[in-house]
């Protein structure tokens, strides 16, 4: 099988501008709904807001984990005066819709034909990166560092030379390495394509730029391992946390593992159905392979991080997988693209039928996720209009209870609504004897009590904010309550 066919698809560029003007108001919508943050976005806000810029380079509290280039970041734009969490989110806003923009020019030159408008359409209408793009975490600038890459580096394939694109690519990657972990990964497929490339062309010469890159981006990574990655890949609770995302030992004996985990993973962040885009996915990494080194760039980033993965230094999973959203899209354009290309061998009618069809299950997914989002956006654990609640509704003297779960959130709010450290007693975790929860608002009795709840442990050995609340049900009167999507506040007499 070669694919060397020159396209006869032409798609209009207005079109594809209607595409990514979507793409914007998708992700616009999110960062405008002006929601809470929630539990893992407060942990680290909380790193951020109370450590100074050198403070951040040392391990962060609160099990987080950060590039130090993004932390700077933050913090930085912490400076203006406003709404702390609409600059929180507006690096990785602006993050989302730069990538968006950049995705563009990208699929042009690594895909062709139909594989452009549809790398393009599935990456703006992707539900991850339009959610992580009103969050205020890194996901969404991993996927910026991934396109941007992918933009730079194209020009240093090919006959032609240039030294300024090498230096380029040079200085952008080692900025990625400081903005986004898993560039080390976008990295490392770069250099093994840019070898093959030299390999194909018979450019020797150019193995003394190579090897410069690779060492220049290996002083930088061997820098951040030591300031941040040590820690966070030697955090026993982080690796507990997330076991189920690596490999299993001795992984060639549970293949299963892999043929689950893939198509599941790669539905998580595009919105395809799995075995639709794994097909998809696998075809246009063939078709994309034979016809160029290019491919590598796209495909040794996520086996690269598989590979972390079985030593557990990355989690496989979801969010951390954003950084290969684009080469998926990119291998999901082609593959279509090619698909295209052969049942344009049909009859015409039949070929049209047959790639509208294709192009319809591959979008109706995710299209009608982003048009639901679009209607009602996750406001995921929305805690400000509960504490607005309990701040006008509270009485002098009334005790507020913080669940642990909605510690994070409540203590980077607290102040904002006026309450102050002695206003609150903070609850215990006790995920395996959940009755010290009650050992614990025992010591409450005789007073008014607020209970304030967000990322509640259901799957727990009880569903901890049900079991609290029919104990208290049970031996106190409930006399007011309040919800907010994944939150709620409840006012207790313990007389």
């Amino acid at each position: 099988m070669n694919f060397t066919h020159r396209s006869s698809t032409q798609i209009s560029p207005y079109f594809l501008w209607v595409v990514l003007l979507l793409g914007v108001i998708l992700r616009a919508r999110a960062y405008l709904t002006g929601r809470s943050l929630w539990h893992d976005e407060a942990a680290l806000a909380r790193n951020i807001v109370e450590r100074s810029l050198a403070g951040l380079a040392r391990p962060l509290d609160f099990n987080q984990g950060a590039p130090l280039g993004f932390l700077w970041v933050e913090k930085l734009l912490l400076l203006a005066p406003g709404d702390r969490d609409y600059w929180l989110r507006l690096f990785p806003f602006l993050a989302g819709i730069v990538s968006l923009i950049l995705m563009f020019p990208v699929a042009r030159r690594y895909t062709r034909g139909l594989g452009v408008p549809i790398a393009v359409g599935l990456f703006a209408v992707s539900g991850a990166a339009i959610y992580y793009s009103s969050e205020a975490k890194q996901y969404s600038s991993d996927g910026f560092a991934a396109v941007l890459l992918l933009l730079v580096a194209y020009p240093c394939f090919g006959l032609r030379f240039s030294a300024r694109h090498w230096l380029v690519l040079g200085l952008v990657g080692a900025g990625c390495l400081w903005l986004s972990h898993p560039a080390v990964f976008i990295l490392a497929g770069i250099g093994v394509a840019l070898s093959a490339d030299i390999f194909s062309t018979r450019l020797w010469s150019r193995f003394p730029w190579i090897a410069g890159l690779g060492a220049f981006w290996m002083i930088n990574f061997l820098a951040i391992y030591w300031i941040s990655l040590r820690h966070l890949t030697s955090n026993p609770l982080l690796v507990s946390y997330w076991a189920l995302s690596y490999p299993p030992e001795a992984f060639w004996l549970h293949m299963d593992w892999f043929a689950n985990r893939f198509p599941a993973s790669l539905q998580d962040i595009t919105g395809v159905p799995a075995l639709l885009g794994a097909a998809l996915w696998v075809l246009g990494g063939v078709t994309m392979l034979r016809r160029t080194p290019l491919g590598l760039i796209l495909l040794l980033p996520p086996l690269t991080a598989l590979a972390a993965a079985s030593v557990h230094s990355y989690p496989f999973y979801d969010r951390f997988l954003l950084f290969a959203l684009p080469g998926i899209c990119l291998f999901l354009g082609e593959g279509m693209e090619y698909l295209q290309y052969r049942l344009g061998n049909l009859k015409s009618m039949l070929g049209v039928v047959a790639t509208m069809g294709l192009a319809v299950a591959l979008f109706y997914a995710p299209v009608s996720q982003a048009w639901h989002n679009f209607r009602q956006p996750d406001m995921v654990e929305h805690m400000k209009p509960v504490l607005a609640y309990v701040q006008n509704s509270r009485k002098p003297g009334e005790t507020i209870y913080v669940y642990y779960g909605a510690q994070p959130a409540f203590i980077y709010y607290a102040g904002q609504f006026g309450f102050k450290e002695g206003d609150y007693l903070l609850g215990i975790a006790s995920r395996r004897q959940p009755d010290r929860y009650l050992a614990q608002l025992n010591e409450l009795k005789g007073r008014h009590v607020w209970l304030i709840f967000s990322h509640n442990c259901y799957w727990c050995q009880v569903d901890e904010q049900a079991y609290i609340l029919t104990r208290l049900d049970a031996f106190g009167t409930r006399l007011a309550e309040t919800y907010a999507p994944k939150a709620s506040g409840y006012l207790y007499d313990l007389h």
